[in-house]
């Protein structure tokens, strides 16, 4: 039987493949289109970031186009992940969103991608790894 991994990516990412973002948004396609046969974890969180960033609805649907609807898995946050998270950003000098993302992963057994060396300092919750690692 074949074992899918589970992937959650930070924002960035995501945007680095829609946006064509030079050698990060050739990664971060690469990193897609060898993963494709894995799952992908998406949050209601991660599409608040997208709306607060000042994406459309329509640019939401086609930013995570990239990844086929039978491999997207929906997540909630509950409230006590937002409570706790709150509490490793202030004890560890992380922005909150960095520690939501992070808990999130964590709490759904996904592999976290990212380039954001903030993640560096939630190694403990979740080990972050770039596209590249799976290129």
């Amino acid at each position: 039987m074949l074992c899918l991994r589970t992937f959650y990516l930070d924002t960035a990412i995501w945007l680095d493949a829609y946006e064509r973002r030079g050698i990060r948004g050739k990664h971060a396609i690469a990193f897609f289109k060898n993963t494709l046969t894995d799952n992908f974890l998406v949050s209601d969180f991660l599409i608040q970031e997208f709306k607060e960033l000042g994406y459309s609805k329509q640019e939401i649907v086609d930013i995570l186009s990239v990844v086929p609807h039978n491999r997207r898995i929906i997540a909630g946050v509950k409230g006590d992940t937002i409570t706790r998270s709150r509490g490793i950003s202030r004890k560890r000098n992380v922005p909150k969103k960095d520690a939501i993302h992070a808990m999130i992963a964590k709490n759904n057994e996904a592999v976290l991608i990212t380039r954001d060396q903030h993640f560096q300092q939630l190694k403990d919750i979740t080990g972050p790894f770039l596209p590249e690692a799976f290129i």
